[in-house]
């Protein structure tokens, strides 16, 4: 049976009201985290935020999320033709206090549109004028995350029904890669961080015209992306090839903008570290004329290596998929993910600002080819690393609240439901990388201004982690709980949930000293 948005409306009036049952005068709202007009019916997922109020204990928390997962689990029990739009399991929990202070360092929230409860005042009266600033390195981190050849192997279909199958590769590229890279750039030209994904393409056609790419993208979404002509692999690929061609003229016109960025400065450097041998050599020669460098680099805390290449000139979409293809065996040898392929003007003018901690770290790797990144990529100023690890902070307690109530709804979802290997892959890689090793690195750089190259550096950053040995043993724990490779079953789970709880004490307190 075909869905509509009354299916996604219903689905989110089901978790508001088991949700308001749970917590009573503690509820306040539910957000969607984009705006309804811009699902599709049976191809979109749909990520929901969940507002409590302010002075929640930590207790009352853990009593009214799982409430969520409760009605998560009867909604696929009950609806199991939902199961795309409950792909996702409940998101975020935040206060209205908190769900401020995320607004003020993410435009995420510009978007979301209220679904059940009351409105709270703290988030829509207006925002401090210094909110702009965050927004706009916000737009560029999202528009440079995106600023790349489309991979459709990195958005594989999930609990779609087959029907609609054979629509999903032009959705994906359309509305999982193009429109949240368009809705960013459009954000950063006209100075409005608020746009939603249908409407950056209308803001794009107001300064571009009817360009042919936005205008086959206008069609696929009123055919409900079942438009024939689109839905041919060479055509389709014609398309994504289209987009970032795209891209890369919108780049340019915001590199020539009169956009006002933070200034440049010398924060505080890592020390050098030292690092595998890799052959740049062993490149083809045709590869190497057309890389200005190739650095072999440090990733966050020391969890593994990351190689940048670094190109001359901006290249085709194509041209960017070969040398990728050629550089994996430089990388293998070397125990190393590729990053983008940037040319130097792109990484120049983005990466101080969108990727300071990346700058950062690459100071501290070696360069196998080419120039050295001190020779011509300009270091972030501490405003902007400081902007940077703020936006990760601002998240965290509502981050840290919901994991062990994901890790319970992980090992509940019916054997049918497909997204349960998603989840198992997903949930230990969130909790190690995007919670523990953010939150290290940020805490870091919020109190001594360094980016710290390995957990025990890290450690001695931190004040509180410094002074305190349980604390830094809870983090080693955590961190090896969850590192790669680590089983996922209902007794590791068990193992981990206390000490996560512990966890959010310590969180809270952070976020308090930044933003309370």
């Amino acid at each position: 049976m075909a869905l509509t948005l009354d299916d996604y409306l219903e689905a989110a009036m089901w978790l508001g009201r088991r949700c308001e049952e749970r917590a009573g005068e503690d509820f306040v709202c539910t957000y969607s985290k984009h705006q309804v007009s811009d699902l599709t019916p049976g191809l979109s997922d749909w990520d929901t935020r969940l507002i409590l109020r302010n002075g929640v204990t930590a207790e009352r928390w853990r009593e009214v999320y799982p409430a969520s997962v409760e009605a998560y689990l009867e909604m696929l029990r009950v609806r199991p033709q939902w199961a795309r739009l409950l792909e996702h399991p409940p998101g975020y929990v935040f206060t209205p206090s908190e769900t401020r202070v995320f607004l003020q360092h993410n435009q995420e929230a510009l978007c979301w549109e209220m679904l059940w409860g009351a409105e709270p005042a703290e988030r829509i009266r207006p925002l401090p004028e210094e909110a702009r600033r965050a927004h706009r390195l916000s737009l560029l981190s999202t528009f440079l995350g995106y600023y790349r050849p489309d991979d459709p192997s990195t958005d594989p279909p999930i609990n779609l029904d087959p029907a609609y199958l054979p629509r999903y590769p032009l959705y994906s590229s359309a509305a999982h890669y193009f429109m949240p890279m368009l809705r960013a750039v459009m954000g950063l030209l006209n100075g409005d961080a608020g746009y939603a994904k249908k409407q950056g393409i209308a803001v794009a056609m107001e300064r571009l015209g009817d360009h042919p790419v936005l205008t086959a993208i206008q069609d696929a979404i009123a055919q409900g992306y079942d438009a024939p002509d689109l839905l041919d692999e060479n055509r389709l690929e014609s398309l994504r090839n289209g987009m970032f061609d795209l891209a890369c003229l919108l780049f340019q016109e915001l590199r020539n903008s009169k956009a006002v960025w933070p200034k440049q400065g010398d924060p505080r450097k890592a020390e050098a570290v030292a690092l595998p041998d890799a052959d740049a050599g062993s490149l083809p020669a045709g590869i190497l004329g057309e890389l200005h460098s190739v650095v072999l680099s440090p990733a966050m805390l020391g969890e593994g290596l990351t190689l940048y290449a670094v190109l001359r000139n901006s290249l085709s979409c194509n041209r960017r998929r070969e040398i990728s293809r050629n550089l994996e065996p430089l990388a293998e040898a070397a125990g190393a993910g590729v990053a983008p392929l940037l040319s130097a003007e792109e990484m120049a003018f983005a990466f101080p600002f969108a990727r300071p901690v990346e700058r950062a770290l690459m100071a501290s790797g070696i360069t196998l080819w080419g120039a050295p990144a001190e020779e011509w990529l300009p270091w972030p100023s501490e405003e902007v690393l400081r902007e940077t690890a703020l936006r990760t902070m601002a998240l965290s307690p509502a981050s840290v609240r919901v994991r062990p109530p994901l890790l319970d709804y992980m090992t509940r979802t019916p054997d049918w439901f497909e997204a349960r290997w998603l989840l198992e892959t997903q949930v230990y890689a969130h909790m190690h990388s995007e919670s523990l090793l953010a939150w290290l690195n940020a805490r870091s750089i919020l109190d001594s201004g360094v980016v710290p190259l390995s957990v025990e550096e890290a450690f001695q950053s931190v004040g509180t982690l410094r002074k305190s040995e349980p604390d830094r043993r809870l983090f080693r724990n955590l961190l090896l709980k969850t590192a790669p490779g680590q089983p996922v079953d209902r007794q590791s789970l068990q193992a981990i949930a206390p000490l996560w709880n512990r966890l959010e004490d310590m969180v809270e307190a952070w976020w308090a000293g930044d933003f309370g």
